[in-house]
């Protein structure tokens, strides 16, 4: 997609159900959401609690609050963080009801660019979010837990527990992947990865094709990992295209 200030913003998500999930017979916790609407720009990916017999639904149900909320926000976030992330709270129990928290836990992971070129990345949860912005890449940092299977999310988080950024005016090259726990992807593959993706993308215009490119990826071996939900967003901005 092109706007007025010559920048080529091409995004996309997709989501699939693992190995275990299909044999079983279980409905897919894992959700996946990308839109551009409204000058917004928004990737938003969520991994329903696997001990929460909804958490289908509170995964599916965050995505699309993660848009209605960024579009109560469009002009602007800097300084409101934290009221972003109490309304986004708020409203997805609304929209759970008469289901509870404790039914439809979920975690989540979102980038939105807004119409005043801010991109805002956060994290609730597992999960991994890199990017690479003048050329060096960063991941969203997030505190560190001291078990292995426990994690935050939606439900049961205040809003300090989540971990986020704000990158200022972003009208510059700059390119984001993030991923729910189902994929493993080793800390020194991260930018390689990354570049991979701006490789194989490189000639698409539309999320369409992003949205089948990852679900291709997503369903090939990651060295056995299959048994787990999967989700996959890209988000990349390029300059004077």
């Amino acid at each position: 997609m092109m706007n007025n200030e010559n920048l080529k913003i091409l995004l996309g998500s997709c989501s699939v159900r693992g190995l275990s999930h299909t044999k079983k017979q279980m409905l897919k916790q894992d959700y996946a959401l990308c839109k551009q609407i409204d000058g917004l720009s928004i990737a938003v990916i969520a991994d329903g609690l696997g001990s929460h017999p909804k958490s289908h639904k509170g995964s599916r149900t965050i995505c699309h609050a993660v848009e209605t909320v960024a579009r109560e926000f469009r002009k602007g976030i800097s300084g409101r963080e934290k009221d972003f992330f109490a309304l986004l709270t708020q409203l997805w129990k609304v929209r759970i009801y008469p289901d509870s928290p404790n039914e439809c836990g979920t975690t989540c992971l979102l980038a939105i660019r807004f119409p005043n070129a801010d991109i805002f990345l956060a994290q609730l949860g597992d999960g991994c979010i890199v990017y690479e912005l003048d050329g060096h890449i960063q991941t969203l940092s997030r505190k560190n837990y001291e078990f292995v299977n426990l994690t935050d999310s939606i439900g049961s988080a205040f809003p300090q527990d989540w971990s986020y950024c704000c990158l200022p005016a972003i009208n510059r090259d700059f390119c984001l992947y993030m991923h729910t726990d189902g994929l493993d992807i080793l800390e020194e593959k991260k930018e390689w990865f990354l570049h991979s993706l701006q490789e194989e993308t490189e000639k698409f215009t539309e999320s369409k094709e992003v949205n089948l490119f990852l679900r291709s990826l997503l369903k090939q071996s990651w060295e056995g990992q299959l048994e787990d939900d999967r989700s996959l967003a890209y988000f990349q901005i390029k300059k004077g295209c």
